[in-house]
């Protein structure tokens, strides 16, 4: 047999540019959860409020020369809005942050920790708002200001990740610049988006960032407002779900160092009933636990029961 001269060597891996709006069409099912996504990135800044506007042009908020780059995609279609802005009120970004984290996907920075400044357990460990902007519109203009930092301005069109580029070709613009009406947090714009959204889009974006909103006031500090023109029914701050207001069966109260409780029961229609130092456990039996706190809420899992939450998916 002849000798065979075998090759060796070493290769590294190089993504299209196009394997970030596959990533984003993975793991974002929908446009409204792309929405709630970035709406989480601001709870993670410690965010106060954010604000969700649907709008027909973008506002000139921004300054700088870079800005002068951004399209409008201007709809002809009164009934359509060609643009989402989301701004919060968070820590903000600094220049560093922004190279070095946000256009860095897999990021180690939110993986080494699980709560913010704040204490709040993190929403968005996985990163993947950054690809939930690119699954919305065709380009996004980023805006963050950290106090006694500079403001930074970013502006990527999402239609180079489109072509055969490869993701290291694909060169993303930014400058430190005055960012107006912003003295501290971000501020995404996205023109041209992808695709219409409907009423039931609309309604399905405002039962999704309701579940946000927790039912039992542990964070008070955190607002959503919802900005639709024309949908007046699902503008304005975003509040729990009804159903979860209202559970059928509720328990709230206080277990004490003698394992006694202390609170209300409610079944609906049949109550409420206040207990004071009632005993836990059975007769004879006492069982040892307290002192704390406790609320429950319950719902029958019958399908009759089950209806009106699935009626707000």
């Amino acid at each position: 047999m002849p000798d065979i001269d075998n090759q060796k060597g070493a290769a590294r891996m190089r993504p299209r540019a196009r394997l970030i709006k596959l990533i984003g069409d993975e793991l974002i099912s929908d446009e409204p959860v792309a929405v709630v996504e970035l709406v989480k990135n601001a709870y993670d800044a410690d965010a106060t409020q954010v604000k969700v506007v649907f709008q027909k042009c973008s506002f000139d908020n921004f300054g700088g020369n870079l800005s002068s780059k951004f399209t409008k995609f201007e709809t002809h279609d009164a009934a359509l809005f060609d643009s989402i802005v989301i701004e919060d009120d968070g820590c903000g970004m600094s220049l560093d942050d922004v190279l070095n984290k946000w256009l860095e996907p897999g990021t180690i920075s939110k993986r080494d920790k699980d709560k913010t400044k704040k204490g709040r357990v993190l929403q968005g460990a996985k990163g993947i708002g950054r690809f939930a902007s690119a699954r919305l519109a065709k380009q996004m203009m980023l805006e963050s200001k950290m106090v006694n930092h500079p403001g930074v301005l970013v502006i990527i069109d999402w239609g180079d990740f489109d072509n055969d580029k490869y993701l290291e070709e694909v060169s993303i613009e930014w400058e430190e610049t005055e960012a107006k009406n912003l003295s501290s947090g971000t501020r995404i714009t996205l023109e041209g988006l992808r695709k219409p959204w409907s009423h039931n889009d609309f309604q399905t974006l405002h039962s999704r960032l309701g579940r946000l909103i927790s039912p039992f006031q542990d964070v008070v500090d955190f607002s959503i407002f919802l900005g639709i023109p024309g949908e007046d029914q699902f503008s304005g701050r975003v509040l729990p779900p009804d159903v979860v207001m209202n559970p059928r069966y509720s328990l709230e109260g206080s277990i004490d160092e003698n394992s006694c409780f202390t609170g209300t029961i409610n079944i609906e229609g049949h109550g409420p009933t206040q207990y004071t130092r009632q005993p836990v456990g059975e007769k004879g039996k006492p069982v040892l636990c307290g002192p704390f706190r406790i609320e429950v809420r319950a719902w029958d899992r019958d399908s009759e029961s089950l209806r009106p939450l699935a009626q707000q998916h």
